[in-house]
């Protein structure tokens, strides 16, 4: 896992600027029945501050948790980590996705459909839930 998150990190540093301010590349999403909670991640909740915070955790918060934990265990054994660590993975993932897309969108100007980055980013946000 924690080479995923490494993955993810030198990704995102490759693209450490926003390709474009607030454009969509994603079409809303359908409401739910009232009586469902949402835990489904949107397209808007992938910004450069979300992104910012999300590293954050992983370089400072967490790497201090750990240092100051008796074991791993102390710090892994609890609900909360798990849920700000896939949250974090997920806002990692998703902004690099995004910015990956919105790239390949600027570079494919008069081009007809939708690259492969773009595809991934659609993929990504389709199947991603914030946990419960």
């Amino acid at each position: 896992m924690l080479k995923r998150v490494a993955q993810v990190v030198v990704f995102i540093g490759l693209l450490s600027s926003d390709a474009s301010g607030e454009e969509s590349l994603c079409a809303a999403l359908r409401p739910l029945a009232k009586d469902v909670d949402d835990h489904r991640m949107r397209e808007t909740d992938l910004t450069r501050a979300r992104f910012d915070e999300a590293l954050t955790y992983f370089k400072e918060d967490l790497a201090r948790q750990h240092a100051e934990a008796k074991s791993i265990e102390e710090v892994t054994n609890k609900g909360s980590f798990w849920i700000a660590y896939d949250n974090g993975l997920k806002v990692l993932e998703g902004y690099a996705l995004r910015q990956a897309a919105l790239l390949e969108r600027s570079r494919r100007v008069g081009v007809k459909g939708r690259g492969p980055a773009t595809q991934r980013f659609r993929e990504f946000l389709a199947k991603t839930r914030y946990p419960d």
